[in-house]
């Protein structure tokens, strides 16, 4: 007879069709909770698909036992229709929702920019099909092209005129606060030079940056190297102006020494309180190190100003080999908040995030974030002068800043990506990620531009 499935293994099929119907060999377990049948009959082995416009079905033949009379086989049939129509509203999933909500956004600024670029950059040559394309690269195309802003958005050449932007990108180039390995002074390069890999369209969360917000490059401010106390001032004069003009700082930095004065700056601007949100693997509250303000020293001095109070401080993520003593002498004498990588695996990114945001929020009237590219497990973001394993998946993250971002932010600063230490710029990257997240949460909860309210005081 051979393996084929000839005549008398066709009759045997039918055979066992035909006790199936009759239910004459149907074991006690030939039916479960899955949908699928099973029965036995004598004969061949054999695989066969059925399908359906309303169905696909599997019918599976294998030997289940041997004796008296011949092999015995088993049939098993699985019916697949228990799945709803992603597609259908009732049951739609978040990427067929996001499809739709595409359809939504305005697609004017896109517009306008291609009509910009045509007119500065000379219509393309007579060869190219799509007309949109000039001959000089002078927006977003080609990702690999033109000068690196910040995802291609305007450069602020003129500084009078970052008012006009609800956000403005600002890096500070500074490493002289460093205690182990520099290179921070390059991290505004580095994550601008990424950022050409993006558009400004987020799918899952239906935010298109271009669209619904006003976002600038201001450059980098003047930093320098061998003075951290003038590059301070020049950091919060810097950093004041801009939110003194309404727009929102996003700080490139550089070490996180920048700390200090990236807050000392936004909170000369007002008369409100402020409390912080700070990510990191490390505690950066010793008042010195080195005998200088280094980058282990921000939050000391931070909320020393008389409207950045430490009981509105939260640092999330701290722990590990690196945090000195004389830092958590500081947590206990200030009695700021501190949450661990153990806090945030015992309760969870939402409730982390949840009770933070109660703290530091109390009794202010915004609040600053502060991340630390360090904060996330080592192995995904080399390029940082402190590694230190244990720390928050990126999509982990991603989760937390979004959660935070979405009550609204005054400002916002990633320190400590360093480009040399790099590896094809996933530092830099995920950098780039932690402030679009930032910006995209705020656009969509309705919070972009709501800082312009705690600005009460002349620069």
């Amino acid at each position: 007879m051979g393996g084929g499935f000839g005549g008398f293994g066709k009759s045997v099929l039918r055979w066992g069709l035909l006790a199936k119907k009759r239910k004459s060999a149907l074991s006690s377990a030939a039916r479960n909770d899955f949908g699928v049948d099973s029965y036995y009959y004598r004969g061949t082995q054999k695989t066969h698909l059925v399908a359906s416009m309303a169905s696909m079905a599997t019918t599976t033949t294998t030997k289940v036992g041997g004796g008296g009379g011949g092999p015995k086989y088993c049939q098993t049939q699985q019916v697949r229709w228990h799945h709803p129509d992603p597609r259908d509203l009732k049951h739609a999933t978040k990427g067929w929702k996001a499809a739709l909500a595409e359809k939504a956004i305005p697609e004017s600024a896109h517009a306008a920019s291609i009509e910009r670029e045509l007119k500065l950059g000379l219509k393309g040559s007579s060869s190219i099909n799509d007309k949109t394309i000039p001959t000089f690269s002078r927006g977003e195309l080609p990702h690999f092209a033109g000068i690196n802003t910040f995802m291609k958005a305007p450069y602020c050449e003129d500084i009078s005129e970052v008012g006009k932007y609800d956000a403005a990108v600002v890096g500070v180039p500074f490493d002289g606060g460093t205690t182990y390995r520099p290179g921070t002074r390059f991290g505004p390069q580095g994550i601008r030079r990424i950022s050409a890999l993006y558009t400004p369209y987020n799918y899952e969360t239906g935010v298109d940056l271009r669209e619904q917000m006003s976002l600038c490059d201001a450059g980098d401010i003047f930093t320098i190297p061998a003075n951290i106390e003038k590059s301070f001032d020049q950091i919060s004069n810097g950093v004041g102006y801009i939110a003194s003009t309404g727009a929102m700082p996003i700080i490139l930095g550089g070490d996180h020494s920048i700390g200090f004065p990236t807050v000392r700056g936004i909170a000369a601007q007002t008369t409100k309180n402020i409390g912080i949100i700070h990510v990191d693997r490390h505690a950066d509250i010793q008042e010195y190190d080195l005998d200088e303000r280094m980058h282990t020293t921000p939050y000391f001095h931070a909320t020393n100003i008389p409207n950045v109070r430490p009981e509105n401080l939260v640092q999330i993520g701290i722990g590990g080999w690196q945090v000195p003593r004389a830092a958590v002498k500081e947590i206990r004498n200030r009695r700021t908040n501190v949450f661990t990588m153990s806090d945030v695996e015992d309760l969870g990114i939402e409730k982390v995030v949840e009770m933070a945001l109660e703290k530091a929020w109390d009794g202010c009237d915004a609040v600053y974030l502060s991340y630390d590219i360090d904060s996330i497990e080592a192995g995904f973001v080399p390029g940082t002068g402190w590694p230190e394993p244990g720390g928050f998946l990126p999509r982990e993250a991603l989760k937390l800043v979004g959660l935070v971002a979405a009550e609204g932010l005054c400002g916002m600063e990633i320190v400590e990506v360093s480009p040399p230490y790099d590896v094809s710029d996933i530092t830099s990257l995920m950098g780039l990620r932690i402030c679009v997240d930032v910006m995209g949460a705020m656009v969509s909860h309705g919070k972009m531009g709501k800082h312009r309210d705690i600005i009460d005081k002349e620069f």
